[in-house]
C-alpha cells in the first residue's frame, strides 16, 4: 500500500476537488491546506494528473509519497517529488544567501556605528576647540576696546595740548616775543596783539577801567596789567578724562 500527502497554499478549491477524487475510506487526514490518503496496491494515484496541472500553475507545492514495504520485513520508502525537492534546495540556497547578506549587513552596521562614534568624538573635540577660540576672540576684542580707549584719550590729550599753545583768536602759536599768552579773568588766554584789539575803548572824556569780551566764553572782563598776566606754563581748558585701564 502507498500513502501520499500533499500540502498546498494556493486555493482551497483545489483541495476540495482533490478530496472528491479520493475515496472517503482512503482519506487518512485532511485539513484546510493538506490531505493524506492511501493508495491500495495495484491502483494508480487518483490525484497524480491533478497535482501535475496544479504544479505548473503554482510550483510551491510539496508532495510526499510513503511506500509501505511490507514484503521486505517492513519499512517506509519516502518518494519526494523531484520538482519539490529542487524547489526546497533553491529555497535553502536563498535562505543561506540571505543569511550571508544579513551577516554582511550586520558588520556594515557595526562599522557605521563605529564611524558615527568617531565622528561624534571629533565633533565634541571641535566644539571644545571652538569654545576656546571664542574665549580667545572675546579676550582679544576686550583688549582691542581698551587699546582703542587709550588711543582715543591720547589723541584728545594731544589735541588739547596743541590747542593750549594756540591763541584762541588768531590761532597762531604762542611765543616769548610778540605773541606772549595773556590770561583773562575768565581763565581763557589770548596773545598780546589780539588782547590789544579786543579792548573796548571807553567813552570820550571818561576815565573807566578797560574791559573786553572774551572771544571764547563771551564774558566781559577787566583788562589792565595787574589782571592780564603773561603766562608761559599753559594748561588746556578742557583735558580728556583718562580711561580706567590707563596707568599714567
Amino acid at each position: 500500500m502507498q500513502i501520499s500527502a500533499y500540502t498546498i497554499s494556493y486555493a482551497l478549491i483545489y483541495l476540495y476537488d482533490f478530496m472528491e477524487k479520493v475515496e472517503v475510506e482512503d482519506i487518512i487526514y485532511a485539513d484546510t491546506d493538506s490531505i493524506v490518503y492511501s493508495i491500495p496496491d495495484g491502483e494508480e494515484d487518483p490525484l497524480e494528473n491533478s497535482i501535475g496541472d496544479l504544479k505548473r500553475m503554482n510550483p510551491v507545492i510539496i508532495s510526499v509519497q510513503l511506500k509501505l514495504r511490507g514484503d521486505e520485513g517492513g519499512g517506509v520508502q519516502v518518494i519526494v517529488d523531484p520538482q519539490a525537492q529542487t524547489e526546497v534546495e533553491k529555497l535553502k540556497r536563498t535562505l543561506e544567501l540571505r543569511g550571508k547578506r544579513m551577516t554582511a549587513m550586520q558588520k556594515r552596521i557595526e562599522i557605521l556605528e563605529n564611524v558615527q562614534r568617531e565622528l561624534d568624538r571629533r565633533i565634541g573635540n571641535l566644539q571644545a576647540e571652538a569654545r576656546v577660540h571664542q574665549a580667545v576672540i572675546e579676550g582679544l576684542q576686550e583688549q582691542t576696546n581698551r587699546d582703542a580707549d587709550v588711543i582715543d584719550f591720547l589723541h584728545k590729550e594731544q589735541l588739547a595740548y596743541e590747542g593750549s599753545r594756540l591763541c584762541s583768536v588768531c590761532q597762531y602759536r604762542y611765543d616769548s616775543a610778540a605773541r606772549t599768552p595773556h590770561v583773562l579773568d575768565c581763565g581763557h588766554a589770548v596773545c598780546g596783539p589780539c588782547l590789544d584789539r579786543l579792548i573796548i575803548p571807553p567813552p570820550p572824556n571818561q576815565t573807566v577801567d578797560l574791559v573786553l569780551r572774551c572771544p571764547v566764553c563771551r564774558k566781559i572782563v577787566y583788562v589792565y596789567p595787574a589782571r592780564s598776566r603773561v603766562v608761559f606754563s599753559m594748561i588746556p581748558g578742557v583735558l580728556p578724562v583718562p580711561p580706567r585701564d590707563l596707568d599714567i
